[in-house]
């Protein structure tokens, strides 16, 4: 016979089965797997990738009119900027924030400030690259209070907060902070597990010491280090955990991509005698017009 007990019993069992299968299916925690930018504020708190069953104002594939998550509303389309992310000056040293969300120090965060009506232009976020620097950079603890979007889903509140410096020879105006995350995979020499993550603010340049042109960096890591992070100090100091080395190869984690192995590397743009061309103040102007 069967009792009440008995019933609860096995609808809490199933309960479970369903959670489980869930977790197993990646689909209780889709956060877990992506990061944005915590400040300046983004442009919208969407993630945006290229993953499968992706659409609409999430998905950006590296490719034509997606650097950025779309917008909802003209303020956030670069027309007015009455209330941008942030005020920043040239030559600044300003410390950015991205969420970590549960990951290991894995992969590339490369850095772009466009001219507003070039927004989602993926071309466009490359030409005005201005900064890279390692996925774990400027390790911190954050916290939920006060700053409710400062640690996103990670669970032992942590965050990343690389120092980065503006350059100076950037007109002032209005601009579109791109931020990428690519390479990103298992810690310590594990396997590229994600596809790339692009994010975005508005921000403002006005003021600070101008020139005529300035050099794009890569300065692995500013602030703490991950204490997780393996690897050698000079490794630590000079390369980056990644699974890729570029923007364009796997920026979708295809099966082929999956199998490519974690380790230290620079930037494609800085490996050997490769150097990304100077930022010039025509450079920015024309792009204006």
């Amino acid at each position: 016979m069967i009792t009440r007990r008995h019933a609860v019993a096995a609808a809490a069992t199933a309960l479970l089965l369903t959670a489980a299968a869930t977790l197993l299916a990646g689909g209780a925690a889709p956060a877990a797997a992506h990061s944005t930018i915590a400040w300046p504020r983004p442009s919208r708190n969407t993630d945006c990738t290229d993953v499968p069953g992706r659409s609409g104002p999430g998905l950006c594939t590296g490719r034509g009119n997606t650097a950025c998550p779309r917008t909802r509303n003209p303020w956030e389309a670069g027309r007015n900027f009455r209330r941008p992310g942030a005020v920043l000056r040239r030559g600044q040293s300003v410390t950015l924030r991205y969420m970590k969300n549960n990951h290991g120090p894995v992969g590339f965060v490369r850095w772009s400030l466009v001219p507003a009506k070039l927004h989602y232009d993926v071309a466009a976020h490359a030409r005005f690259a201005f900064w890279w620097n390692c996925w774990g950079s400027g390790f911190r603890r954050c916290h939920r209070r006060g700053n409710p979007r400062g640690c996103g889903s990670d669970r032992k509140k942590e965050a990343w907060s690389p120092r980065v410096t503006i350059p100076t020879s950037i007109p002032d105006g209005n601009y579109i902070l791109g931020f990428v995350w690519y390479g990103g995979g298992g810690e310590n020499f594990g396997r590229l597990r994600f596809a790339a993550y692009w994010s975005c603010s508005f921000v403002v340049i006005r003021g600070g010491r101008q020139t005529r042109s300035w050099t794009p960096r890569f300065v692995p890591v500013t602030g703490r280090k991950d204490p997780k992070l393996r690897g050698g100090p000079w490794q630590q100091n000079n390369q980056c955990l990644s699974g890729v080395d570029r923007l364009g190869v796997c920026d979708k984690a295809t099966p082929a991509c999956k199998r490519r192995r974690v380790t230290f590397m620079k930037p494609f743009e800085f490996r050997g005698r490769h150097r990304p061309p100077p930022l010039t103040t025509q450079m920015y102007l024309q792009a204006r017009k």
